[in-house]
């Protein structure tokens, strides 16, 4: 009987050693996983003078200078859109009134000031007369020439309001490129803005160049 009782142990422990393993102990282990690749840093933005330098919109261009009426303006940064547009109503007045052909779009030629927080303009309009015609055209109005020589174009596209920003670009572009700005440059307004906010505002810059 305790040879019955000592071998029931032992088969069980036989019977143990033989039972067939599990599929899943028999795998091998699962390597182990890399390391996601770290991501790139993010690009830094361009600077200011970058993006100028980049922008095909920007042409060296040889300005012929037209015959033009000329009125003299001036006002503070923030009216400045409203002042330039008085003023070229006041050509448009003048030229209806002495029966001249305009010929091209108004321009504002600003010369450089110390004064941040105003300026003076002189707006002129293109108009089909002799450059020594003796016209009636109102106080403040004379014949003038508009500015020629080689100039750089650049566009601003958008409410007169955000102009410094093209300004700013311009001034890093002329910086990049060791340029050197003449003593005035001109806006040549390509279609007509209510106010400085409309997004649909045309301009061309020309940067006379020295």
């Amino acid at each position: 009987m305790r040879i019955i009782h000592l071998r029931q142990p032992i088969l069980f422990a036989l019977a143990l050693c033989l039972a067939p393993i599990p599929l899943a102990a028999q795998q091998p282990p699962a390597p182990p996983q890399q390391a996601a690749p770290a991501q790139a840093a993010p690009a830094e933005k361009a600077t200011p003078a970058e993006k100028a330098a980049e922008d095909n919109s920007i042409k060296e261009e040889t300005i012929v200078s037209h015959v033009a009426l000329k009125t003299h303006g001036e006002g503070k940064l923030e009216d400045g859109y409203a002042r330039i547009a008085e003023a070229i109503a006041r050509l448009r007045a003048a030229a209806q009134k002495a029966g001249l052909k305009v010929n091209g779009r108004p321009l504002a030629v600003f010369a450089e000031t110390a004064d941040s927080s105003a300026f003076k303009f002189d707006a002129m309009l293109p108009v089909d007369a002799p450059a020594d015609a003796k016209l009636d055209l109102g106080p403040d109005v004379t014949i003038a020439q508009t500015p020629g020589g080689k100039a750089l174009r650049f566009e601003h596209r958008g409410p007169y309001d955000d102009i410094d920003s093209t300004y700013d670009a311009i001034a890093a572009y002329l910086d990049a490129k060791g340029l050197a700005a003449g003593d005035a440059y001109s806006e040549e307004f390509l279609n007509d803005a209510k106010e400085s906010s409309d997004p649909d505002l045309q301009v061309d810059i020309h940067v006379f160049l020295k």
